[in-house]
């Protein structure tokens, strides 16, 4: 049977085109691309043949965003956050705004991937505020979606008030979880009074950009 694609969502910024592979060995047993990848040695010799998709991610000009993402679904957002420190750095405009990631892992030490650099990106003012969440740390499992749960003015202001956007990445099961989150913040904030009307917002922020998924 043919081998199906692997998709990989880019992690940069042109010109350059990087990937996060999370090689992580599993009672020594590889997923078939991670594997392939741990096995490359440069100079490459091995030609690689790809393809492109369209993203779904397309940030409304300028306007906030809320970013989410758990484990490698932090991907897609690290090149929008570099096209922002890119602008920054130019003294030009940037097509990212002001922006307000969520981020959850297992352990800080085990899968925090890009740590460093989104530190940096705070201390820099490219990511206005980050919150994290551990689901595997001592104390409670804290999931992304647990403390979006907290934020409904900050949805409010980023959605309604400023035109921004909330995106998400990652498993799905974490971003089905945001989704019921968003749905319930959004009944809050309008007062509706059934689910119908909920689920119609919620499908007209969709079709309007404010509100993107992607599930890997």
């Amino acid at each position: 049977p043919l081998i199906q694609p692997r998709y990989y969502s880019v992690a940069s910024v042109s010109p350059k085109i990087e990937l996060l592979v999370a090689i992580k060995p599993n009672e020594n047993f590889y997923g078939l691309a991670s594997a392939f990848f741990k096995s490359l040695v440069l100079p490459l010799k091995t030609p690689i043949r790809g393809s492109f998709v369209a993203s779904p991610f397309r940030p409304p000009h300028g306007k906030p965003l809320i970013l989410l993402a758990n484990g490698t679904g932090i991907a897609p957002f690290r090149a929008l956050l570099l096209e922002r420190q890119k602008a920054l750095e130019a003294n030009k405009e940037s097509i990212v705004g002001k922006t307000t990631l969520f981020f959850g892992c297992r352990r800080r030490d085990e899968d925090y991937f890009c740590q460093k650099e989104l530190e940096n990106f705070v201390k820099s003012g490219v990511i206005f505020a980050i919150f994290e969440a551990f689901s595997r740390e001592e104390g409670n499992r804290v999931y992304v979606q647990d403390i979006l749960a907290h934020k409904r003015d900050l949805l409010r202001k980023t959605i309604y008030e400023e035109g921004g956007a909330l995106m998400a990445c990652g498993s799905p099961g974490m971003v089905r979880a945001v989704c019921l989150v968003v749905k319930k913040l959004l009944r809050e904030i309008n007062q509706f009074e059934s689910p119908t009307e909920t689920e119609a917002e919620f499908d007209k922020l969709r079709h309007q950009g404010q509100i993107c998924y992607e599930v890997w």
